[in-house]
């Protein structure tokens, strides 16, 4: 009796050390797969914050000069190409330039422009930098009921837009709305500043694939 409790004893052991290796085989593959599917599927760059500035110049809205800023983390080597897409608009959008870009081109991409930023030496890789386009558009808000928007295309801690208004042509009952899977939400934290010549709308953690608008009347 004691030689085969002695040898259960033994076999259970066995077993248990078999059986938490395989445990921890299984763990560790996890873990890898884990790791491995995170540097696939990581963004190249990762988009901090970014804030668009538009400027309406004149009282007939007929020139406009935009400002986006972005602030980016670069994750990758030899990144020689920051692209902007989704600008879109009625007018014509000319006269583009980046403060740290080598040039910048405008490309038409079926029915929206986008404008590449080309450098002659790849960005610097793990660290911050900021980029920031101008460009002018015209006539890009002719209608008496007019808007601004910005898609959310990638995840960032937060966004920004402000709108300035000529002193003479002020906008008339301005609203804010987030679109999202074919749902519109009015938003209740568009602040109004300057005498109501500025509007700025700041939004913390938006999600990916939501579209802010701000509305006015003329």
């Amino acid at each position: 009796m004691g030689a085969l409790a002695t040898f259960a004893g033994v076999a259970v052991l066995f077993f248990q050390e078999k059986y938490v290796t395989g445990g921890l085989l299984a763990l560790f593959a996890l873990i890898l797969l884990g790791y491995v599917l995170q540097e696939f599927l990581r963004e190249p760059i990762s988009l901090i914050a970014c804030e668009f500035h538009m400027q309406i110049l004149d009282e007939s809205a007929h020139k406009s000069l935009v400002q986006k800023k972005k602030d980016l983390f670069v994750r990758e080597r030899n990144i020689t190409t920051l692209v902007d897409r989704h600008l879109s608009s009625p007018g014509k959008l000319e006269s583009p330039s980046s403060n740290i870009g080598d040039e910048v081109l405008i490309v038409d991409e079926g029915g929206t422009k986008s404008l590449y930023t080309n450098f002659r030496t790849p960005l610097p890789v793990g660290k911050q930098i900021q980029h920031v386009l101008e460009f002018v558009v015209w006539d890009s808000f002719p209608e008496k009921t007019e808007s601004f928007s910005y898609l959310v295309v990638n995840r960032q801690k937060v966004f920004k837009l402000i709108l300035e208004f000529p002193h003479n042509r002020p906008p008339r009952a301005p609203r804010a709305y987030c679109l999202y899977k074919e749902r519109s939400t009015e938003l209740d934290f568009l602040a109004v500043n300057r005498g109501g010549l500025q509007l700025t709308l700041t939004v913390k953690k938006p999600k990916v694939g939501s579209r802010y608008l701000v509305e006015w009347r003329w």
